[in-house]
């Protein structure tokens, strides 16, 4: 994954108890907004976004497609580790995953075209739904890729 290039901005706002700053970026074609708390010294927050000084308790992107906000913050027990190792997976590039989760969607694509087909051909002579009324989108939250 890239590095996010953030630029820490002078704004201030207070998220529950604590207070927040905010930065910006450009991920994979998106114009983010996010507000961090230094009070919370670790690098981390939702989805992909993460590398300042503070976790991020909210984030939005410039469309107001995607929206991330923290609901509650339990600062708990130093002693647990609330993230647990991963597993050994197999390892694969961002690259071939884009590839195969495009493939996966049209061939689902395909498949709703065929159930269509036989929804029509059980129907009346008037009645019709056409193959666009069922179709799935590839939309997540990456617009670009830097391959």
């Amino acid at each position: 994954m890239g590095k996010i290039s953030w630029k820490i901005e002078h704004d201030t706002k207070i998220i529950g108890r604590f207070k927040c700053q905010k930065a910006t970026c450009t991920f994979r074609g998106r114009e983010y907004s996010v507000w961090f708390t230094p009070d919370i010294p670790v690098s981390f927050g939702p989805w992909k976004l993460s590398g300042l000084p503070g976790l991020i308790l909210e984030a939005a992107d410039k469309r107001s497609e995607i929206l991330f906000r923290a609901v509650e913050i339990n600062l708990g027990d130093e002693k647990h580790c609330a993230v647990k190792p991963l597993k050994e997976y197999p390892a694969f590039s961002l690259k071939d995953y884009v590839m195969w989760r495009r493939d996966r969607f049209e061939k689902l694509n395909e498949k709703l075209k065929l159930d269509n087909q036989v929804v029509n051909a059980r129907q009346p002579e008037d009645f019709h739904i056409s193959e666009s009324s069922f179709s799935y989108q590839l939309v997540g939250l990456e617009l670009e890729y830097e391959f």
